[in-house]
């Protein structure tokens, strides 16, 4: 540490011809001291105290850089706060799934049961007409949707239907006799929309008169109930169809002005004067 001289001269007696001499005595300020503790140098010389400074410093970056990184692995969900205080009624907070299992929380107009994004460029959209594929999270209420399927998602549907075509699908010889029996249906494996479409909805709601089961504990997967979509019905193919009707809708339905009217007319008139006058201005021969 840095310390303060300060110089107590000593007087000597004065002799003509002879440069008195004055002795310096350092003396040090009782607050500037040397610290045994942090101003050791254990290290290339460093003082402790630097050593501890590094360390604190390079604490504070790892656990800054740590909430850096867990706050960029839920860079998906930064649309909820978004979306509760912007949604009004007519906003909805949407959960889009995509093919690839990646989650994003949107804010989306509802008109008329159809959800659709803000920038008209992006022509994907859903339709949601029931109100029990509803989500609350946080107290706001939202729909889960996916781009593989032009309607909302309900979770507990989807894990009801999946639970049971599977319970099916594994107790084929036991139930085959049965439903043989009994209603004379030749069963097979419930893989794909068109079964279920043709026997398979019957076969379940046979098997579970009173509803399907579910189990206590099971988690959602968005892509277990991708085989029984039907196919291509996506929510973009959708938009697609919605905006080609809407076009249509609007040039059956324009409404044309005075002289859009007029001016056809016109036209026709003016060709059919104008035959008369050079049919006339012909001469006729002999």
């Amino acid at each position: 540490m840095p310390t303060s001289i300060i110089a107590e001269p000593i007087a000597t007696l004065a002799t003509p011809g002879v440069v008195p001499v004055v002795d310096v005595v350092p003396v040090v300020d009782t607050w500037m001291k040397t610290n045994p503790y942090f101003d050791w140098m254990p290290l290339l010389g460093i003082p402790a105290w630097v050593l501890i400074a590094a360390f604190l410093i390079l604490i504070l970056i790892i656990v800054n850089a740590y909430w850096m990184f867990r706050i960029k692995r839920l860079q998906a969900v930064r649309g909820y706060p978004d979306a509760v205080a912007k949604a009004s009624q007519e906003d909805v907070m949407t959960w889009i799934v995509s093919t690839t299992k990646n989650l994003t929380i949107e804010c989306l107009k509802k008109r008329d049961s159809v959800l659709s994004f803000y920038d008209p460029l992006n022509i994907t959209k859903w339709m949601h007409n029931t109100p029990l594929s509803v989500i609350h999270i946080g107290g706001k209420g939202g729909v889960i949707v996916s781009e593989d399927y032009y309607k909302t998602r309900d979770m507990v549907s989807e894990i009801a239907i999946c639970y049971a075509a599977e319970e099916f699908n594994n107790n084929q010889e036991q139930l085959g006799k049965e439903l043989a029996s009994n209603t004379g249906i030749l069963i097979s494996p419930i893989s794909n929309y068109r079964d279920y479409e043709a026997y398979g909805r019957k076969i379940l709601e046979y098997l579970n008169p009173d509803g399907l089961k579910i189990p206590p504990y099971s988690i959602f997967d968005p892509n277990k109930f991708r085989k029984y979509f039907p196919e291509g019905l996506t929510a973009t193919f959708n938009g697609g169809i919605f905006i080609r009707d809407a076009r249509n809708l609007n040039l059956g339905n324009n409404k044309l002005s005075f002289w859009e009217k007029v001016i056809p007319f016109g036209l026709i008139i003016g060709f059919v004067i104008i035959a008369i006058v050079a049919a006339w201005m012909v001469p006729l021969g002999k």
